[in-house]
């Protein structure tokens, strides 16, 4: 049996796992389910067409991401931007808020000067907004959430619908009312203020489980760890007077004196198969993500992806062969019937594109009534890689990253408790 024993093969678990192996430290990698990458995954018809569980966006400042990437040799599995390109639609019009390829970070600022969907005065507004951000204090907002914040700035309603809504919303799942205004500048400085590469958006170039999942398995084992799939922890035994972990119980045996063990599972599922590795007091709340996948008979738009401004569908992005739209913060879609969500989308698609109902197919749609962590909360009450056992770590966007519920928090947070393991291991 190896040292080391990796619970949950989403992106934490695949971090920690591929960081451990890195170091010349095999793991054991335990999934419950068939295949790894927990929400980074895709789903085939029968067909065996693939289609994603979602549309995850990621940005050039996901730096711990491309680190991993890296070392699996998948960075080209994605379509990297040069430089910041957001396509707007609003009324059949589109809107590009895009950076030149001038001297940065000027080059964001003739962008925003030039994003003519908000007003002369509004872009004079967020460019305050943003020369104002690297001097702002995280202890002034501590008890603020985004909205509040915003408007703190002087971020007119217009401003805060077409840009910041779709900012917030699209990368915490969650309304500004809801969004912590720390976390807001977490992810702001880190988007616009840590060069000219962090602000480009990044899209997986293949399926999900193409682009991350496969080339981390390969990559595990051929570097003597194994990838058990189909084995559900059942609970973890502990010595209370050492406390420590002794022993893991799965679906499939008893693995008695594992060692050091990362759990990268939800706080949810780490509540049911150990009570009290974290404090019972601390507890999440948590955001729904709408995907729908569709095809039309004529192409809707030439981009690879818009933002919309004025629909309840946020984003489109089209692939070969078919489209995906996402909700994010979809609370109050979620418990549709897939009847309903199927002839909301049509309506939506009618009205944005004036296409004939009839030439619209949808070809699955996917719930996620728990997609993410809502991040109404100080960065600071979320545990840290630690737990309260001495072997046994924490792993999972919802531990203390200082980021909202992302790829980037996800795989922060594996190699972040990997590292705290004891120093001989790493």
């Amino acid at each position: 049996m190896n040292k080391i024993v990796v619970i949950g093969g989403g992106m934490a678990g695949l971090s920690a796992a591929v960081f451990l192996t890195s170091k010349k430290n095999p793991v054991t990698l335990l999934e419950a389910s068939h295949s790894l990458g927990g929400r980074t995954i895709s789903y085939a018809d029968n067909s065996g067409s693939l289609y994603d569980n979602g549309q995850h966006i990621m940005m050039g400042c996901y730096h711990e991401t491309f680190n991993f990437l890296r070392t699996i040799n998948a960075v080209d599995n994605f379509y990297i931007q040069k430089d910041l390109e957001i396509i707007f639609q609003r009324s059949g019009e589109y809107f590009p808020l895009k950076a030149d390829r001038g001297l940065y970070p000027f080059n964001l600022i003739k962008g925003l000067f030039s994003f003519r969907l908000i007003t002369l005065e509004e872009r004079f507004s967020l460019l305050r907004f943003f020369i104002q951000l690297p001097f702002s204090s995280e202890r002034d907002i501590q008890k603020l959430n985004a909205e509040e914040w915003l408007i703190q700035n002087k971020q007119s309603d217009n401003l805060r619908k077409i840009f910041w809504n779709t900012l917030i919303i699209g990368a915490m799942n969650t309304s500004p009312v809801n969004a912590s205004a720390v976390l807001l500048r977490n992810i702001l400085l880190k988007i616009f203020f840590s060069g000219r590469k962090a602000s480009a958006l990044v899209i997986p170039a293949k399926p999900l489980s193409e682009a991350f999942c496969v080339p981390a398995a390969v990559y595990l084992q051929n570097n003597k760890s194994e990838v058990c799939l189909n084995e559900r922890v059942v609970r973890l035994e502990t010595d209370r007077k050492k406390d420590r972990v002794i022993g893991i119980i799965t679906n499939k045996r008893v693995i008695t004196d594992p060692g050091n063990i990362i759990s990268a599972v939800p706080l949810y599922v780490l509540n049911k198969i150990l009570p009290g590795a974290v404090s019972r007091d601390f507890k999440m709340s948590y955001s729904p993500i709408l995907t729908m996948h569709f095809r039309t008979r004529t192409e809707l738009f030439p981009h690879l992806f818009i933002a919309t401004t004025d629909s309840p569908v946020h984003w489109i992005f089209k692939h070969p062969g078919h489209y995906t739209i996402v909700i994010s913060s979809a609370g109050e879609l979620i418990n549709l019937s897939i009847n309903a969500l199927e002839n909301l989308l049509k309506v939506e698609l009618v009205k944005l594109f004036k296409i004939d109902m009839n030439s619209i197919e949808v070809i699955k749609v996917i719930k996620e009534k728990r997609a993410t962590f809502i991040p109404a909360i100080d960065p600071e009450s979320r545990p840290g890689p630690e737990s309260n056992f001495k072997n046994l770590f924490l792993a999972g966007d919802w531990i203390n990253t200082k980021l909202p519920s992302t790829i980037e928090g996800a795989v922060l947070s594996g190699s972040a408790s990997a590292e705290m393991m004891n120093p001989n291991i790493i």
